[in-house]
Formats: C-alpha cells, structure tokens, sequence
C-alpha cells in the first residue's frame, strides 16, 4: 500500500514568453478598514513585469506595503472564467515623478499559487 504526504505551499508563478501576460485585465483590491473597493487596469512590460498604476492621492497607498500578500480578484479575458481569487505579493511600490505618470506610483505585483505537493513514502 502506498501512502502520500500532501503539503500546500505558495509558490511565484511563473511568466515568460511561454504564460499569456494578457490573461488579466483588471484586479480588484480590498483591504479590511478600508470603505471602498479599488479596482485597476493591470500593466505587463518586460522591465517592470506586472502592475497597476495608482494616483499619487489614493488612500489605498498608505495600506500597501512591500512584501505584503493579499488575496486579490483578477478579472479574466477569457468569459468562461471571469474572475479569479488569487495570492499577490506586493513586488514594488514606485513613485513616478516625471514623464506622462507623473503623479503616479507603480505598484508590482507577483501572483503566488498554491502548489500542493505529493511526497511518495515507501511502506
């Protein structure tokens, strides 16, 4: 007989040429203590990977920090699955003080997935 161990972890997933970067559109972020609902456009670009771009005066700004992990709604190009509750590491937080998102802060952010991982044991 044959056992398994299952352990559940959360693991970055991954992107590169092979993952569709446009599977998201948009994420919804909410916070507890926070009155509203704050939904963004999502933005892919190869230097800064993922993120949202928020104005420089949200008051979702004092509640976000590097390396927290929040469970965020992404909302599905594909109308099938139209939205998705996922682990996000907060990646970066970066003012732009000048060009055309002055005013503005990227915010990064890296999907994490939990990976359930099955360990054989001999008997």
């Amino acid at each position: 007989m044959r056992e398994y161990a299952v352990a559940e972890r959360l693991v970055e997933r991954s992107y590169g040429p092979w993952n569709d970067l446009n599977k998201y559109y948009s994420v919804e972020i909410t916070i507890d203590g926070l009155e509203y609902v704050y939904q963004y456009k999502i933005w892919n670009m190869e230097s800064k990977s993922m993120f949202v771009l928020v104005k420089g005066n949200s008051g979702i700004l004092t509640w976000l920090k590097v390396g927290d992990i929040l469970n965020m709604k992404y909302y599905s190009t594909n109308k099938a699955h139209p939205f998705e509750n996922l682990n996000t590491e907060i990646q970066y937080i970066t003012n732009q003080a000048q060009g055309r998102l002055r005013g503005h802060y990227l915010v990064g952010l890296r999907l994490l997935i939990e990976a359930t991982l099955f360990l054989y044991k001999k008997n």
